[in-house]
């Protein structure tokens, strides 16, 4: 396991990144930079990609932290996967777009099915987490030092998973708050179906599963399956204290659950903290949404720790900005950008812990 994160609090968010349409990686940014560092390490970032469109091409982020990305790449075409066998694992780049620091891994042993990145001034530890044995409770960790250069033996750590249900992941990066790492998991368990997956990243306690509020609606009747744009990890801030969020749409209404006791070993225990309904927001302010028809559909893309209760990131025909934190309602919603991203594709939020410090050089 990694040294435990001593949470940081991003200072200089860049945008957000995604594997393009058609192409390599591409970084939109989604507010006003708040100085001219800010903007200098944003253009800095959109170069290097630029730079680099036709070698990163057919990558998509899947992790950052403190300006490192981890980028990947599925094998083309597509593997073949027999039964009870894993996919191969895929291609693997890890870079900080501002400085140009640029790693290309090698394939590790296990597949990567998800990633936890954590920075480390000028170096990162990646590491592969995947479920691949949670049919026997366990699962399976594989991390890459720039230190060392090279992967550390994989390690199987018991999960306390419901003993013959297969479990994935639904998206493939954790939301990783107080040194824990937390995913959206599906088991196929009965007693546990969709659940959070928290992994301590001190190494000193053992991963466990948090069910999901029984009250969360699933929604355009898919029984009881999600789609992975439905449900969304975040943390917001209640009475001064960063809580654990689960984010799920119904229909245009998002509303947000907070964990009330993070003690996995303990019933978990969720509030309904908030409720937006975006078709009343629409009314009261007269946009920012477009008007509604028939078929359309909220995305829910990632959480951006901006502002000081974090914001989710959404689709709607174009990207839209919630702040988790104001009081008005009118005043939550606003335009992020316009992007053309690949179905296939993971967003994740880009910052610099240090803007000024990374263009020293």
């Amino acid at each position: 396991m990694v040294a435990q994160e001593s949470g940081v609090s991003p200072k200089h968010i860049l945008g957000v990144l995604y594997g393009f349409s058609s192409g390599g990686v591409d970084l939109l940014k989604t507010q006003a930079h708040a100085n001219t560092r800010t903007g200098v390490a944003f253009e800095a970032a959109c170069t290097f990609l630029k730079d680099r469109e036709s070698e990163l091409e057919g990558y998509e982020p899947v992790a950052s932290h403190g300006g490192f990305v981890a980028l990947r790449r599925r094998p083309s075409p597509a593997a073949v996967v027999l039964p009870g066998l894993s996919p191969p694992p895929s291609d693997l780049v890890v870079c900080n777009p501002v400085t140009g620091q640029h790693v290309s891994l090698p394939r590790p042993s296990i597949w990567d099915e998800s990633f936890v990145l954590l920075a480390h001034g000028t170096g990162f530890t990646l590491q592969i987490v995947n479920l691949e044995l949670a049919d026997a409770g366990m699962l399976q960790v594989q991390t890459f030092s720039s230190a060392k250069g090279k992967w550390d033996g994989v390690v199987a750590t018991y999960a306390n998973l419901p003993l013959g249900a297969p479990s994935r992941f639904v998206r493939p990066s954790p939301l990783v708050l107080d040194g824990v790492a937390y995913w959206l998991c599906k088991s196929e368990s009965k007693s546990l179906g969709y659940h959070v997956l928290a992994l301590p990243l001190d190494g000193q306690r053992q991963p466990a599963p948090i069910k999901f509020p029984d009250k969360v609606p699933k929604t355009r009747g898919r029984g009881d399956n999600f789609n992975t744009e439905d449900i969304l990890l975040a943390s917001t801030t209640v009475n001064g204290t960063r809580r654990l969020t689960l984010a799920a749409v119904a229909n245009v209404t998002i509303s947000l659950w907070t964990l009330d006791d993070d003690q996995a070993e303990k019933p978990a225990r969720w509030t309904r903290h908030k409720c937006f309904d975006l078709w009343n927001i629409t009314l009261e302010r007269e946009g920012p949404l477009p008007v509604r028809e028939k078929g359309d559909r909220v995305a829910l893309e990632c959480f951006s720790e901006s502002g000081e209760s974090g914001s989710l990131l959404f689709h709607h025909r174009m990207l839209y900005r919630i702040d988790l934190q104001s009081d008005k309602q009118t005043e939550k919603v606003s335009v992020a950008g316009i992007y053309c991203k690949r179905s296939s594709s993971n967003m994740c939020e880009y910052h610099t812990d240090d803007a000024a410090a990374l263009l020293k050089t």
